[in-house]
């Protein structure tokens, strides 16, 4: 008598077509991108953990509205050169070329702090912008690299659950960097940043040889997409003049670049506060880090909870334009109250809503918008309202922080708060604008 089988690849394909709110045949299509996501939220989560303990404990807190503006400059030139590339290179070739870099940076640094450490104060710098840049450039790009792999079906059905993967990786990376910080220099881990990076190329490269995903069948073909624009682009990327021309004249992408915008310039704002928060209540390198971590984990357990049972099922129940305008509304409130009573457990909680539930539930409501545009103009529309806005955005609140923070005035964080919580008003109008155009199409 044959023992009873506990799981059985059927009732697991079930259990996994339930828990992502897919389709059984999406499961293996969307698995190696699944890894992928996970592997690439690692290095990324571990990098923005050590960097920004480093940057606040070693250069300051003081000093981050200036290098927010290094920041989106140096963004602003990486986006040109990426959307003058993104027609003309691989898309593989860009995820290596991008994570090439973040591999010489980091290893240059660990190797300078560890060989020079009089040199660390500049290191820490260049680290912290360079980081910034690699980590947008590649968030950017994942998007755009899935498009070769992925029909505009299946990506609609399958992004929550491919983006789910960088909130476990996250999730996991970050809880054992709050175990092992006690015992690990901070600087050590910029160090293990190199080493997945080189991991996460080579898993590029394997994913992009293997005939079994490149010549998978997809469920809906290409070329039976349709537009869903009330105005369709005639030629739609034959030139960058009619490109901007249709940008222009779409009130989906005209309010989803303002409402993005404005979201860029909140979100620093609030990065600016809650670090303020934490460099006062932590003291020490090791404990700032050490907790950093524990705060990253708790924030993407609640994303992964979020995105894994709420994002696809939310859309299909209120769509996405309320769901968009219901997370500025959080994010709003959080704004505020990190103004009216600044304390470490409004800091954790608005460092959540910016970060950790921005990547989990805003960034798929983003790409799923993006989503609807042509599918010949999605890589563009997408580096043009995720890329491209976002240094501007940046530069603006960098300018407006360094000037806030230099006005002779008692309390400078009310003024910041008071601000910050202006934009956010600003935001809910036009993410109300955006969830109306949306509304015309019933997505």
């Amino acid at each position: 008598m044959r023992p009873p089988v506990l799981f059985s690849k059927a009732s697991v394909a079930r259990t996994l077509t339930s828990l992502l709110d897919c389709e059984s045949s999406d499961i293996a299509r969307l698995l190696p991108f699944f890894g992928l996501y996970g592997l690439i939220f690692i290095l990324i989560t571990m990098g923005n953990v050590a960097v920004q303990t480093l940057f606040v404990k070693k250069v300051g807190v003081a000093a981050l509205p200036r290098y927010y503006g290094y920041i989106a400059m140096i963004n602003l030139a990486a986006m040109m050169l990426y959307w003058w590339v993104l027609d003309r290179v691989s898309s593989r070739s860009i995820f290596i070329t991008i994570v090439s870099f973040l591999v010489i940076l980091t290893f240059g640094s660990w190797l300078s702090c560890r060989v020079m450490a009089n040199a660390c104060t500049t290191v820490y710098g260049v680290l912290f912008i360079g980081r910034e840049v690699a980590s947008s450039m590649i968030l950017l790009h994942f998007g755009n690299f899935l498009q070769q792999y992925l029909s505009k079906a299946e990506m609609s059905r399958t992004l929550p659950a491919i983006y789910s993967g960088g909130r476990l990786g996250g999730m996991v990376c970050a809880a054992l960097m709050g175990l092992t910080t006690p015992f690990i220099a901070i600087m050590d881990y910029v160090g293990m940043v190199a080493l997945l990076g080189l991991v996460a190329m080579g898993y590029v490269v394997w994913l992009d040889r293997s005939a079994l995903f490149i010549n998978a069948p997809i469920s809906t073909s290409i070329a039976s997409e349709e537009p869903v624009s009330p105005k369709p682009a005639p030629v739609l990327v034959a030139s960058n003049r009619r490109f901007w021309v249709y940008m222009a004249s779409n009130p989906i992408i005209l309010w989803m670049s303002i409402a993005t915008f404005l979201f860029i310039m909140c979100r620093w704002f609030v990065n600016y506060q809650y670090n303020h928060v934490f460099d006062a209540e932590f003291a020490t390198t090791q404990a700032f880090g050490q907790n950093l971590s524990w705060i990253t984990s708790g924030g993407l357990v609640l994303s992964l909870l979020l995105q894994v049972g709420g994002v696809t099922r939310l859309v299909k129940r209120f769509s996405l334009g309320p769901c968009f305008w219901a997370y500025h509304l959080v994010m709003m409130v959080m704004m505020a109250w990190l103004w009216l009573s600044p304390s470490l457990l409004i800091g954790v909680a608005s460092r959540f809503f910016g970060n950790e539930i921005r990547l989990g539930f805003r960034n798929p409501l983003s790409l799923l918008i993006t989503n609807q545009y042509p599918r010949q103009i999605r890589p563009k529309a997408r580096t043009f309202s995720l890329g491209m806005v976002i240094p501007l955005g940046t530069l603006l609140a960098s300018w407006i922080l360094v000037m806030l923070t230099e006005m002779p005035v008692q309390n400078p964080m009310g003024l910041i708060g008071a601000v910050a919580c202006g934009f956010g008003v600003l935001l809910l109008v036009s993410t109300f604008l955006l969830s109306r155009a949306l509304n015309t199409l019933k997505v």
